[in-house]
């Protein structure tokens, strides 16, 4: 590919030839793995509460879920890190948003009630100095048939659970603060 004198190109991927390199021939093929393991675990994901907008499966790590705080300030995410065989979900939101103080104060007012009924190995972790809840569970090579089937229906059934615990509780406390 030639370039004018003091142009620039975006796609350095692609050689003089037209061909398409090996790292952007790799990273197409991260986006399809990405794409179907979302596409999988949204076939397989049942949620309980008809009043939770699903996601559209895409190319990144994670998907969200809305929870409903004003502005869109508070989500489920549920992600994936293949480079270490994990999965895992956990309650998220824009720092500095009455999302970030629900999470707070859900934690300080129900902590161990929620954790009791998010069950598993459900714990509080922190997020940008404020406790979440999440649970993560460690698989191996997601990539391989049987242990990405595991996963994704190990997670289906956590985000269910997350869902059906956690966006009551979201309004609850949502409802709360505007109060205050």
């Amino acid at each position: 590919m030639v370039l004018e004198d003091g142009a620039d190109s975006d796609d350095d991927d692609i050689d003089d030839q037209g061909v398409i390199s090996a790292r952007r021939a790799s990273r197409a093929a991260g986006q399809e793995e990405r794409t179907r393991f979302w596409t999988e675990f949204l076939e397989k994901l049942t949620l309980d509460d008809p009043e939770q907008p699903r996601p559209k499966a895409g190319s990144r790590g994670s998907l969200t879920f809305t929870l409903p705080v004003p502005g869109y300030n508070s989500w489920l995410t549920a992600w994936r890190m293949p480079s270490s065989g994990e999965v895992g979900v956990f309650l998220s939101f824009r720092a500095g948003s009455v999302g970030q103080r629900v999470a707070q104060s859900l934690v300080d007012s129900s902590g161990d009630r929620i954790l009791a009924e998010l069950g598993g190995t459900a714990s509080i972790g922190d997020k940008d100095g404020t406790p979440v809840f999440r649970d993560r569970r460690f698989f191996g090579d997601l990539t391989n048939p049987e242990v990405g089937s595991a996963a994704r229906a190990w997670l289906a059934e956590r985000v269910n659970r997350f869902v059906n615990v956690l966006r009551p509780a979201v309004r609850s406390a949502a409802a709360d603060l505007e109060e205050e």
